[in-house]
């Protein structure tokens, strides 16, 4: 009752291969440039705040670090945060959006997933983002009183479930599209709220200033 019986269990060392960052220095830092350093501020859940105190390397720098390169298909995730807050391990299926018009490079405590064969990444993306697989990441987590850290070798033996590679593309084709619904619903609410609070707004002026009778 738990998943399909004809469904596998496995380690997630076994499903991808693992890139960690590159610790970049500031004196490695450059004006702007097509290469940014992706650091822990810049990946959230499901997507990346670039524009989030954006730091760039010059092209030597990106030349010389280029196996930190950064490539859609690839699942990024944070590896530090606040000790039991749960404020990390975001993760996020890089997109070829993602990369337009710049090269991206990790940084020290984020982490890449690199999918193997027969491995849909899509399913991951959303897997990782359950309930008790975090449970089962988070019992790992060490560091200081303030600090949480997460190691790659706990990460790597977290077991999740393995379907078939046509049933996890099934499965993410699914969510894709009922989570874009989803999204389009909230977009069209979020637009409504605005155009309520607008009027809240102009109708309190207008009576308050005598500009509307009562």
């Amino acid at each position: 009752g738990v998943m399909p019986k004809h469904w596998n269990v496995t380690k997630l060392g076994m499903l991808f291969d693992f890139c960690g960052g590159y610790a970049y220095s500031s004196d490695s830092y450059t004006s702007e440039s097509d290469n940014q350093v992706v650091r822990i501020g810049n990946v959230k859940n499901g997507y990346m705040a670039l524009e989030n105190a954006p730091v760039y390397i010059s092209d030597k720098s990106a030349v010389a670090t280029d196996k930190f390169r950064i490539n859609p298909g690839s699942i990024l995730f944070t590896m530090t945060g606040t000790k039991g807050k749960r404020d990390y391990f975001f993760t996020h299926l890089v997109t070829k959006e993602d990369c337009k018009g710049k090269k991206l490079f990790l940084n020290q405590r984020v982490g890449c997933f690199l999918p193997r064969k027969n491995i849909d990444a899509g399913y991951y993306n959303y897997l990782l983002k359950e309930k008790r697989i975090l449970d089962s990441i988070f019992v790992y987590e060490t560091g200081t009183a303030n600090q949480g850290n997460l190691g790659i070798e706990s990460i790597r033996r977290t077991k999740v479930q393995l379907p078939s590679k046509e049933e996890q593309i099934k499965i993410r084709e699914y969510l894709d599209d009922r989570c874009s619904r989803i999204e389009c619903l909230l977009t069209r609410k979020s637009k409504i709220i605005y155009r309520l609070i607008d009027y809240k707004k102009s109708l309190i002026y207008e009576v308050i200033t005598g500009k509307k009778e009562v």
